[in-house]
């Protein structure tokens, strides 16, 4: 996984976008006696390799006063899901953190921070 973040910070408003890549990755089980490479676990009707893909966070917020700020974020904007891998999703004790933050879909967050 890699991300690249950026924000614009325009006095009291702030928009940052962060975008999430993840790489993929074979269906392979070496910690389960497989090889690198073999597909092992390769259901014979989808692909080998899970192909990689990228989702865009947005998290934005506005400083009202010293004390008091509101803040929204959006996980997922373009709600991009992993590719499919019927093999992992649907297996015993599955993961979904090997689907990355996408296997949630889009999501929302809102907030204020107050400062005492």
């Amino acid at each position: 996984m890699a991300a690249w973040q950026n924000t614009l910070d325009a006095g009291a408003f702030s928009l940052t976008g962060t975008a999430n890549y993840f790489g993929g990755y074979d269906l392979s089980a070496e910690d389960q006696g497989g090889v690198a490479g073999d597909c092992g676990l390769s259901s014979g009707y989808t692909p080998c390799r899970v192909k990689s893909y990228i989702t865009l966070d947005l998290a934005a917020s506005l400083e009202v006063n010293d004390k008091f700020t509101i803040y929204m974020n959006m996980l997922n904007a373009f709600d991009r899901m992993p590719p499919i891998d019927h093999v992992t999703y649907g297996a015993h004790l599955y993961n979904a953190v090997q689907g990355g933050t996408g296997i949630v879909g889009r999501a929302f967050r809102a907030g204020v921070k107050v400062k005492f």
